[in-house]
């Protein structure tokens, strides 16, 4: 009889342990996902800019660089963070520009979701 309630225990506490694993990971698959990250060459002139087609919906509300390796002209990666507004869908346009005659040699292309809690989602649609 005590075997059989250490056995009945330890199922339940390996449920426990299962199901709480499975509610870590679900919050974590939900994780604001509210930056657009590009990247760029240190010793470039040329540049990312990004526009939102509605501002109402989301706006960048910061754009950081951050060197990828130590080397110059190394890899830099760009940081746009989108800020949701109001709940609805927008797109972004992101162009690598040569501000000298505003010449753009790439692009991508955003859709992004903001929910309700103002939750940013983006997804590339190049």
């Amino acid at each position: 009889m005590r075997k059989k309630r250490i056995i009945i225990g330890l199922i339940a506490v390996i449920i426990a342990i299962i199901v709480c694993a499975f509610i870590m990971n679900y919050f974590r698959n939900r994780k604001n996902n509210n930056e657009i990250v590009l990247s760029t060459n240190g010793g470039s002139v040329y540049k990312w800019e990004c526009d939102i087609e509605n501002s109402n919906i989301a706006s960048i509300s910061d754009a950081s660089y951050k060197r990828v390796d130590d080397l110059d002209g190394g890899e830099v990666l760009v940081y746009f963070t989108i800020t949701g507004n109001k709940k609805g869908t927008t797109k972004a346009s992101c162009k690598y520009i040569n501000p000298s005659n505003n010449s753009s040699i790439d692009s991508s292309n955003y859709k992004i979701y903001v929910d309700k809690d103002l939750n940013v989602t983006i997804q590339n649609s190049n």
